[in-house]
């Protein structure tokens, strides 16, 4: 639980200890989703409520808040998910009093399992209030039809902003995106250069300043994304209609276009705001067939609507043209430093009546997501530049500072006890290590990828004005001096906040009102809430493979060893990217001895079968093992050893 504590030292004989006298901010809502229990003497006044959170104690919770029959009948609710919230704990009570909030449902309902994720992680999952809606366009659902937009775009808005309405413009998304906040041109120049153009979703046109839907986004900072659903940063008729780049329809965006030779050299830049009408909504998908298959000749039929003059093949063409472009970008990139951590992402297919994962596979980034990601990076490379020239401490930006000294010191010692030869003076030797041992062993650098993570720092958003003179405005990763968030005002309020910053450094609106304070503490609710964003997206995957596994019974796979510890050892299942512990007290073992070998830990395994020879167990070493669900705990994964030998 995290809080700023103001503490009282005293001397005691063998160590410091220390009083809480005052908590000067409280940040955790105490708030935490679980199950209940009895205590451990059966007392009739009090049960005890054990929380999934472990930062979380255990509470007492008031019998007469419980369900009535749960002292008689507790049986009924093993299975069931409870919120609660710690109230109050004195100093003579062993475990702090808390309040009944709400029954959930049952351990693995998805819904209810899914408020439990959204609750543990604070996330604000509540329906908009009537009054976030105050100031938009007057607009409700049936006002939309085949037609388009119901909602025109004011004359004024078209004497000022620069006009893609006539251009090749298309966006690229998954193909289950309903908020499209990016989009993409291309024309080739009589010289031979390319105008491309960056075109985002002007979401600070509709969302200003002091606004009630403002405050509740910014009090949201960003849309959570579960594997399910879409907890929204901003209300339906935004995210969907007045702002998504939807095809076929003119919409107004901020945009950045370059002028870039053949070899990807930008020569002009210009910032400005613009509207567009998109041709074609394409999937990743769909782009990525366009660049396998420049040459093919498109049917209408394969395609979505196109809207425009534009055909088929002219589509196709900006797509590769594109691409072109993007793979020089990435090149220049990596050459200069940048470092790229994979991490598996997993898709799951789920069964359209129960909502029930039916399967997975790992999520493939292609050529046509790299298109996207290089240009995205760009546009908020130059953005970052333009706002921080003009505002210079009141910017708003995004960090990644080094990884910690004790981190990379224990990543290259794993290296080294594991025979791996690497460099980690700079990103650029970090980044062509990773590239060896991926080209060695794509498996293995998994291992080597889950080490390294651990070392880095989270990038954060900061304000420069309140910086202290040991931070840092570099990214590190990308390995570059100043970068932003830009591209995705939909989702992400920081993005918001910089397309004011960019507008009033156009001159388009007045300078923003916050101030260098303001934008600090702002800064600090966006790392926090995109902390908790991710963690809830994190534990809804983990949800979904968990109750997968438990409906096919059990997972024959292959794992590598991670981790090596007396008694147990880690393993990253390969399909899936989770890491499961496998306990030594499950196998069936006649002995074991653990030892450690010049820094590298190693178990050796006896086998109670006299016929089995003994296994070494080293990290990095590719094992068979076999993956159950815990059937009193779905969160929970168990692993063994599927082949011994």
């Amino acid at each position: 639980m995290e809080s700023l504590l103001r503490l009282t030292f005293c001397e005691s004989f063998i160590q410091r200890t220390g009083q809480v006298v005052a908590i000067c901010e409280a940040i955790h809502s105490r708030i935490a989703g679980g199950r209940l229990a009895h205590m451990k003497e059966r007392n009739q006044n009090w049960a005890l409520f054990i929380p999934n959170d472990s930062r979380m104690p255990r509470l007492r919770i008031p019998m007469n808040t419980c369900p009535p029959d749960f002292f008689h009948h507790s049986q009924h609710y093993s299975q069931s998910l409870f919120v609660a919230q710690l109230h109050e704990w004195k100093t003579t009570d062993h475990f702090p009093s808390g309040v009944l909030l709400k029954h959930l449902g049952n351990s693995g309902d998805i819904e209810a399992e899914s408020e439990m994720i959204l609750t543990e992680n604070q996330i604000e999952f509540d329906e908009f209030p009537n009054e976030a809606l105050f100031g938009l366009p007057n607009i409700v659902d049936d006002e939309w039809n085949d037609s388009g937009n119901q909602w025109h775009i004011p004359e004024r808005e078209l004497q000022y902003r620069r006009d893609f309405r006539n251009e090749c413009v298309f966006t690229i998304d998954p193909s289950t995106a309903r908020d499209l906040d990016d989009a993409l041109s291309v024309k080739r120049l009589n010289d031979g250069n390319l105008e491309i153009g960056v075109h985002i979703a002007d979401v600070s046109y509709f969302v200003k300043e002091g606004m009630p839907l403002d405050e509740i986004a910014r009090r949201r900072t960003t849309s959570v994304y579960l594997v399910q659903k879409v907890i929204p940063m901003l209300p339906r008729i935004l995210c969907e209609r007045l702002c998504s780049l939807n095809s076929g329809e003119e919409k107004l965006t901020f945009s950045v276009v370059w002028i870039i030779d053949k070899s990807g050299d930008i020569l002009e830049e210009w910032f400005g705001r613009t509207i567009i009408k998109s041709c074609i909504k394409l999937s990743y998908e769909l782009a990525q067939d366009m660049l396998d298959q420049p040459n093919r000749q498109w049917q209408p039929y394969e395609l979505p609507t196109i809207h425009g003059r534009w055909s088929a093949q002219q589509i196709s063409e900006s797509v590769n043209l594109l691409n072109e472009i993007a793979v020089k970008l990435r090149k220049h990139r990596f050459e200069s430093g940048a470092l790229k951590i994979d991490k598996l992402k997993l898709h799951f297919i789920l069964d359209k009546e129960s909502g029930l994962p039916s399967g997975f596979t790992p999520y493939v980034y292609k050529d046509s997501n790299r298109l996207i990601e290089e240009f995205m990076l760009l546009a908020n490379m130059a953005v970052a530049h333009r706002i921080y020239k003009k505002f210079d401490e009141k910017a708003f930006l995004r960090c990644h500072p080094q990884p910690s000294e004790n981190g990379i010191k224990d990543f290259n010692y794993f290296c080294k006890c594991n025979g791996f030869q690497v460099d980690t003076s700079t990103s650029l030797t970090l980044q062509r290590t990773l590239e060896a041992i991926v080209n060695n062993d794509e498996n293995i650098s998994r291992v080597v990828a889950n080490f390294l993570l651990k070392a880095m720092q989270m990038a954060t958003y900061c304000c420069p004005g309140m910086q202290s003179s040991g931070q840092t405005l570099h990214h590190y990763a990308l390995n570059v001096p100043l970068y932003t968030h830009f591209t995705s005002p939909i989702r992400r309020y920081a993005d918001v906040i910089v397309h004011r910053l960019l507008s009033a450094s156009l001159s388009y609106t007045p300078e923003i009102s916050d101030s260098m304070k303001d934008l600090h503490r702002l800064a600090k609710t966006c790392n926090d809430k995109k902390l908790s964003a991710r963690l809830a997206s994190e534990s809804s995957s983990r949800l979904f493979l968990n109750i997968y596994v438990k409906h096919i019974g059990k997972m024959e796979t292959k794992g590598i060893v991670v981790q090596v510890f007396d008694h147990s050892f880690d393993v990253m299942v390969i399909n899936c990217g989770t890491i499961c512990r496998v306990y030594l007290n499950q196998l069936p073992l006649k002995k074991f001895t653990f030892e450690t070998t010049h820094g590298k830990n190693q178990l050796i395994l006896e086998w109670t079968d006299s016929t089995r020879s003994p296994l070494t167990i080293t990290a990095c070493l590719m094992v068979g093992i076999q993956v159950s669900i815990n059937e009193d705990d779905i969160t929970k994964l168990n692993a063994v050893l599927r082949h011994p030998n």
